[in-house]
């Protein structure tokens, strides 16, 4: 899915694919030459979307990254200890502070509570963006809200010229969240290595 169609190939967006999945595994640091600036914070109307922190760990392993149901459709493993999260938020810290990746939890503004998180990779006017939310929020639009914070702040960088994600074709709940925020879909990839979480 993206917000336009400049004739990239299917092999380079599953090389694509597969060089985030390296990253999000922690095996090594695969986009370099970053020129974006992110928010450390972006605020909607009912949440706050915010870089990671390391207090985050514990929320985060018990919302969602635990959660099978959660991460059936992410490209990273998921977490069976509070270690795992921990080592998952020391890598995102580096990866912000490098400018390669850039991950924020999604917590309501209300209650203050995590609810999930997403995030953005860029490299030479392409951006790729994820979001992930746990079982007990799902249903309340946050993906969608989210989502379209996301997009306006890639939007608006004069850096971005090309916004895109991959999508299990049987997770019909982030699909309708992508068609809702614009984006159309470009095909399909024959591939299903790429979300480790599957049986």
């Amino acid at each position: 899915y993206s917000n336009e169609c400049d004739g990239i190939n299917f092999n380079e967006k599953f090389f694509i694919a597969c060089l985030f999945f390296k990253i999000q595994m922690n095996d090594v640091v695969v986009f370099t030459h970053m020129s974006i600036q992110f928010p450390e914070l972006i605020k909607t109307t009912r949440l706050d979307i915010r870089r990671l922190r390391r207090e985050d760990a514990e929320e985060i392993f018990y919302v969602y990254a635990s959660k099978a149901a959660a991460v059936k459709f992410m490209l990273w493993p998921m977490h069976h200890t509070i270690n795992d999260t921990r080592r998952y938020i020391a890598n995102a810290t580096t990866r912000w502070a490098r400018g390669e990746a850039f991950v924020s939890c999604v917590r309501e503004r209300e209650t203050g509570r995590l609810v999930g998180a997403c995030d953005v990779m860029y490299q030479h006017g392409h951006a790729s963006f994820g979001y992930v939310f746990g079982p007990a929020h799902w249903g309340n639009g946050y993906a969608t809200e989210a989502c379209g914070a996301l997009l306006a702040v890639l939007q608006a960088a004069h850096e971005v010229k090309r916004i895109w994600t991959l999508v299990d074709a049987d997770n019909q709940a982030s699909i309708r969240v992508l068609t809702k925020n614009q984006l159309k879909p470009e095909g399909y990839l024959p591939i299903g290595c790429a979300f480790v979480n599957q049986s």
